[in-house]
């Protein structure tokens, strides 16, 4: 892949993939991407494929980000084409023709605002930034899929000192 676009927690991204297939036949390309890092690409619930016409010189694959996905670390991820869509059925394992590419890549949370909706806390226009260990305000940075308005902007209780939200 020449570039490789950011995976965002609960959206989804769309991978434009070069290929090139000229088998006079379609073929079939699978994308598994590690969210739980737990080193095993699940052919469940980490996989999601794509057909690929004969002639084809891009193939799109999109791809949907859970919520449970781990955020800021590196992951896992596997690309494999075959002319049979038995042989990327699995993420490991021989297959008579196609390719297979390994790549690293990471998840991305969005921390919101607190402040009450009155002030546009809530998307699609809520303040939002991309999660970094690198940057805080106060104790923690949590991601979460929205703004969270609170009447005391989390000085009480929840907030993003109070509340871990998806990922912390």
């Amino acid at each position: 892949l020449a570039t490789i676009p950011l995976f965002i927690l609960t959206q989804t991204t769309t991978l434009d993939i070069p290929v090139m297939n000229m088998t006079g036949m379609d073929a079939t390309i699978a994308v598994y991407i590690d969210f739980n890092k737990d080193g095993v690409l699940d052919d469940t619930n980490e996989k999601f494929t794509a057909m690929v016409a004969d002639g084809a010189t891009t193939v799109s694959v999109d791809v949907l980000v859970p919520v449970t996905a781990v955020v800021g670390q590196d992951v896992g991820m596997r690309i494999r084409l075959a002319n049979d869509m038995a042989e990327v059925m699995t993420s490991t394992g021989q297959a008579m023709s196609g390719e297979v590419e390994d790549y690293m890549v990471q998840i991305v949370g969005f921390d919101y605002g607190d402040l009450p909706d009155t002030y546009g806390t809530t998307d699609p226009d809520g303040p939002k930034h991309i999660v970094t260990e690198d940057l805080t305000l106060g104790n923690c940075v949590d991601s979460e899929i929205n703004g969270q308005p609170q009447g005391m902007a989390g000085l009480m209780t929840g907030g993003d000192d109070n509340d871990p939200g998806l990922a912390t």
